[in-house]
């Protein structure tokens, strides 16, 4: 089987969605070595592109992802069996899309103008792929509720970034943090992750202090909250940190949160109960699917900021997750084996 895929993202672009490309494509090339693999990535990037062995790869000229997709790699589609492209479908040639999420359709208001100009194409490129691909089977039925007239729409599942889970972990030393003396939110700062409210009633859980602080991991993205007034050194936006510290934190902190209004899928809280810390995450579609039974994990109301006060307070002596570490090429491999399989079934329809 040729296939291209859209590298897009290989090099820089959102986290989510560069972590779910370069799984896909090292799992592929790794589940099935027979199989032909060219990454299409910026040309601007083919020095820097880091590309796996085996796999060819070749320069797109255009700057805007929609237009990339949509025109180049349609005309590049006649030489392919297939293409794998993100959130934006070739407009013509057999292609699976992986949309990340339909919330910008759902919840048009947690989006900026800019971003929903940037997303509007989705839908009308969506109707032109053989299949629509994402992450779970709550946001598979949101897209066939907000995205209709598609063809099959089949979640994949995701698996733990490898790097993350095979990294030794590091201490950052700037944070200056003592061992189980911090709670820790992971996510992109915007409205969706619902932050105001997380720090409000971590501070009124009492639990939150100079001395026990409020780690918050991630960088501005999109539109945003209103800042919340908090003591010095009670809440503390850390930007951006490698896998090695990220994983230190997870492995260290007393109490991770993540009580985001809505995902598609939710990879931080399953990132953190994987490295043992006890989780309190919202009660949505998605985290129910992903983390549901698990040892360790509270769900809540993101919006009732009573109930997350109680359960900040009574969780905080919660002890650490025993669990057998899993292993994200198994899981990376059956998201391909998912997604081949998927192709194969268009080619016979």
């Amino acid at each position: 089987m040729k296939v291209l895929f859209d590298g897009f993202w290989w090099h820089s672009g959102p986290p989510s969605g560069r972590t779910v490309l370069r799984e896909t494509v090292r799992a592929w090339r790794r589940a099935y070595p027979d199989d032909a693999l060219t990454l299409a990535v910026p040309r601007r990037d083919l020095s820097v592109a880091d590309i796996p062995a085996g796999v060819a790869v070749i320069g797109t000229m255009m700057n805007l992802h929609p237009l990339v997709n949509g025109i180049e790699l349609a005309r590049l589609s006649r030489e392919f069996d297939a293409v794998v492209a993100q959130n934006f479908a070739p407009w013509t040639g057999r292609s699976a899309v992986f949309i990340h999420d339909a919330l910008f359709k759902s919840h048009p208001e947690w989006f900026t103008r800019s971003e929903r100009l940037y997303l509007a194409p989705i839908p009308a490129m969506a109707r032109r792929a053989a299949v629509v691909l994402t992450s779970s089977s709550a946001e598979a039925a949101r897209i066939r509720h907000e995205i209709p007239k598609t063809g099959p729409v089949v979640a994949t599942g995701l698996g733990l970034a490898t790097e993350l889970a095979n990294t030794p972990s590091e201490e950052p030393a700037d944070l200056g943090l003592k061992r189980g003396r911090f709670l820790l939110s992971v996510g992109r700062l915007n409205i969706r992750k619902n932050l105001e409210r997380t720090i409000e009633s971590s501070l009124e859980s009492g639990v939150v202090t100079a001395d026990c602080p409020l780690i918050i991991v991630g960088g501005e993205d999109g539109r945003g909250e209103r800042s919340v007034d908090a003591p010095a050194g009670a809440v503390r936006f850390v930007g951006h940190r490698s896998n090695a510290q990220l994983r230190w934190l997870y492995e260290n902190c007393a109490l991770f949160l993540f009580l985001s209004l809505d995902e598609g899928f939710g990879l931080p809280p399953v990132e953190a109960h994987e490295f043992g810390a006890p989780v309190i995450v919202s009660d949505i579609p998605a985290t129910r699917e992903s983390l549901d039974g698990m040892d360790g994990v509270t769900f809540v109301n993101p919006l009732n900021g009573r109930q997350l006060s109680e359960q900040i307070a009574s969780k905080i002596t919660a002890d650490r997750v025993t669990k057998t570490p899993t292993d994200p090429a198994a899981a990376w491999n059956e998201c391909v084996r998912t997604i081949r399989d998927a192709l194969h079934a268009a080619r016979q329809r």
